[in-house]
Protein backbone atom coordinates (compact mmCIF):
# COMPACT_ATOMS: atom_id res chain seq x y z
CA UNK A 1 0.00 0.00 0.00
CA UNK A 2 3.10 2.28 0.59
CA UNK A 3 4.34 1.81 -2.78
CA UNK A 4 0.73 2.49 -4.82
CA UNK A 5 0.37 5.47 -2.79
CA UNK A 6 3.64 6.91 -4.07
CA UNK A 7 2.49 7.26 -7.64
CA UNK A 8 4.29 4.08 -9.07
CA UNK A 9 3.11 3.20 -12.44
CA UNK A 10 1.23 -0.48 -11.23
CA UNK A 11 1.43 -1.93 -8.30
CA UNK A 12 -0.22 -5.38 -7.01
CA UNK A 13 -0.47 -8.07 -4.72
CA UNK A 14 -0.39 -11.81 -5.78
CA UNK A 15 -0.34 -15.39 -4.54
CA UNK A 16 0.62 -18.77 -6.48
CA UNK A 17 -2.93 -20.05 -4.89
CA UNK A 18 -4.58 -17.74 -7.71
CA UNK A 19 -2.49 -18.86 -10.35
CA UNK A 20 -4.07 -16.92 -12.92
CA UNK A 21 -4.47 -13.47 -11.43
CA UNK A 22 -0.74 -13.78 -10.42
CA UNK A 23 0.50 -14.27 -14.05
CA UNK A 24 -2.09 -11.24 -15.25
CA UNK A 25 -0.46 -9.18 -12.97
CA UNK A 26 2.91 -10.30 -13.92
CA UNK A 27 1.82 -9.32 -17.44
CA UNK A 28 0.53 -5.94 -16.34
CA UNK A 29 3.95 -5.04 -14.30
CA UNK A 30 5.82 -5.91 -17.00
CA UNK A 31 3.68 -3.61 -19.39
CA UNK A 32 3.93 -0.95 -17.03
CA UNK A 33 7.66 -1.19 -16.36
CA UNK A 34 8.52 0.16 -19.40
CA UNK A 35 6.77 3.31 -18.72
CA UNK A 36 7.79 3.71 -15.05
CA UNK A 37 8.12 1.90 -11.78
CA UNK A 38 6.13 -1.42 -11.04
CA UNK A 39 6.09 -3.26 -8.14
CA UNK A 40 4.22 -6.94 -7.14
CA UNK A 41 4.05 -8.04 -3.96
CA UNK A 42 3.79 -11.88 -3.97
CA UNK A 43 2.77 -13.53 -0.90
CA UNK A 44 4.41 -17.02 -0.75
CA UNK A 45 4.89 -18.58 3.10
CA UNK A 46 8.29 -20.21 3.97
CA UNK A 47 7.87 -23.40 4.98
CA UNK A 48 10.93 -23.91 6.74
CA UNK A 49 10.71 -20.04 8.58
CA UNK A 50 7.33 -20.79 9.23
CA UNK A 51 7.37 -24.34 10.44
CA UNK A 52 4.21 -26.53 7.95
CA UNK A 53 4.90 -29.04 5.78
CA UNK A 54 6.55 -27.85 2.25
CA UNK A 55 3.33 -29.35 0.48
CA UNK A 56 1.27 -27.21 2.60
CA UNK A 57 2.44 -24.12 0.70
CA UNK A 58 -0.03 -23.18 -1.60
CA UNK A 59 -2.92 -24.08 1.01
CA UNK A 60 -1.94 -21.64 3.04
CA UNK A 61 -1.27 -18.97 0.44
CA UNK A 62 -5.39 -19.85 -0.42
CA UNK A 63 -5.76 -19.03 3.40
CA UNK A 64 -3.99 -15.91 3.71
CA UNK A 65 -6.92 -15.08 0.73
CA UNK A 66 -9.75 -16.57 2.20
CA UNK A 67 -9.09 -15.05 5.60
CA UNK A 68 -8.23 -11.37 4.29
CA UNK A 69 -5.25 -11.53 5.66
CA UNK A 70 -3.70 -11.01 2.33
CA UNK A 71 -5.90 -9.04 0.21
CA UNK A 72 -5.44 -9.58 -3.71
CA UNK A 73 -5.76 -6.03 -5.24
CA UNK A 74 -3.54 -4.23 -8.02
CA UNK A 75 -3.59 -0.20 -8.90
CA UNK A 76 -3.12 0.88 -12.14
CA UNK A 77 -3.73 4.16 -14.09
CA UNK A 78 -7.09 3.01 -14.04
CA UNK A 79 -7.55 3.63 -10.38
CA UNK A 80 -7.71 0.61 -7.38
CA UNK A 81 -8.70 -2.56 -7.99
CA UNK A 82 -9.60 -5.25 -5.74
CA UNK A 83 -9.30 -8.38 -7.58
CA UNK A 84 -10.51 -11.27 -5.01
CA UNK A 85 -13.90 -9.95 -3.14
CA UNK A 86 -14.42 -11.66 0.28
CA UNK A 87 -16.99 -9.78 2.17
CA UNK A 88 -17.25 -13.25 3.91
CA UNK A 89 -13.92 -14.36 5.20
CA UNK A 90 -13.03 -17.45 7.39
CA UNK A 91 -11.68 -17.06 10.82
CA UNK A 92 -7.71 -15.99 10.79
CA UNK A 93 -7.96 -19.04 13.22
CA UNK A 94 -7.75 -21.42 10.18
CA UNK A 95 -4.65 -19.44 8.29
CA UNK A 96 -2.71 -19.66 11.95
CA UNK A 97 -3.66 -23.36 13.06
CA UNK A 98 -0.70 -26.15 11.83
CA UNK A 99 2.22 -22.93 11.08
CA UNK A 100 4.62 -23.44 14.16
CA UNK A 101 5.30 -19.87 13.46
CA UNK A 102 2.23 -18.70 15.41
CA UNK A 103 1.42 -21.92 18.03
CA UNK A 104 1.89 -19.93 21.00
CA UNK A 105 -0.12 -16.81 20.06
CA UNK A 106 -2.55 -15.92 22.79
CA UNK A 107 -6.01 -15.39 22.02
CA UNK A 108 -5.63 -11.33 22.72
CA UNK A 109 -3.05 -11.90 19.77
CA UNK A 110 -5.09 -14.09 17.22
CA UNK A 111 -8.39 -11.33 18.29
CA UNK A 112 -5.93 -8.54 17.30
CA UNK A 113 -4.67 -10.41 14.16
CA UNK A 114 -8.10 -11.09 13.11
CA UNK A 115 -8.83 -7.22 13.99
CA UNK A 116 -6.18 -6.04 11.46
CA UNK A 117 -7.07 -8.70 8.53
CA UNK A 118 -10.61 -6.98 8.96
CA UNK A 119 -9.42 -3.76 8.95
CA UNK A 120 -6.58 -4.28 6.09
CA UNK A 121 -9.32 -5.81 3.70
CA UNK A 122 -11.80 -2.83 4.49
CA UNK A 123 -9.02 -0.17 3.38
CA UNK A 124 -8.23 -2.18 0.08
CA UNK A 125 -12.15 -2.11 -0.58
CA UNK A 126 -12.57 1.32 0.29
CA UNK A 127 -9.76 2.59 -2.08
CA UNK A 128 -11.39 0.74 -5.02
CA UNK A 129 -14.39 2.71 -4.27
CA UNK A 130 -16.34 0.00 -3.23
CA UNK A 131 -18.95 0.39 -0.44
CA UNK A 132 -18.23 -0.51 2.91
Amino acid sequence: LILAMHGVEYCATATPWNMKDMVEKIQKGLAASKRGFSYIHVFTPCPTGWSFPQDMTIEVSRLAVLTNMFPLWEKDSEGWTLNYKNDKPIPVTEFIEGIGKFSRMSEQQIEDVQRAANERYATVKALAGMQL
